[in-house]
């Protein structure tokens, strides 16, 4: 297992890190007691996909799938998650908190346009959009 980033969030600790070989890569992110080290919970991607930086808002933990451009909002302390938002454009950057909201920049393909998502934390749901051409 390859070491990957950590952070800390919620009284938690955050660790992301890659398994696997050139041809089959996964990524395993985990969620640990920052006392004890214990795994909370762990969510793995499968195949090609792979998790953007792990960002921590209140009590969630967003991750995001670089490959099928989903947000995972999931309950820091128990795993379950919360909700999921699915985008039709590419990442642009990983999620960024501002005020308890959740901004999201996504690429769209072929094109030099960002578009801006604010994003309300408890569902997901898109509160604001701007095309930042």
């Amino acid at each position: 297992m390859k070491a990957g980033k950590r952070a800390t969030g919620g009284g938690t600790s955050l660790a992301e890190s890659a398994t696997g070989d050139a041809e089959s890569i996964g990524y395993i992110f985990q969620v640990l007691d920052p006392l004890t080290g214990k795994v909370l919970f762990n969510r793995t991607s499968g195949g090609s996909h792979y998790w953007r930086v792990p960002v921590a808002v209140g009590d969630l933990v967003l991750l995001t799938d670089g490959f099928t451009h989903i947000v995972y909002a999931y309950d820091i302390k128990s795993g379950k998650l919360k909700w999921q938002s699915k985008f039709d454009e590419f990442f642009a950057a990983p999620p960024m908190v501002v005020d308890n909201r959740i901004h999201i920049y996504m690429r769209r393909p072929k094109q030099k346009t960002i578009i801006q998502y604010v994003l309300a934390p408890t569902t997901g749901e898109i509160v604001h959009q701007t095309d930042m051409q």
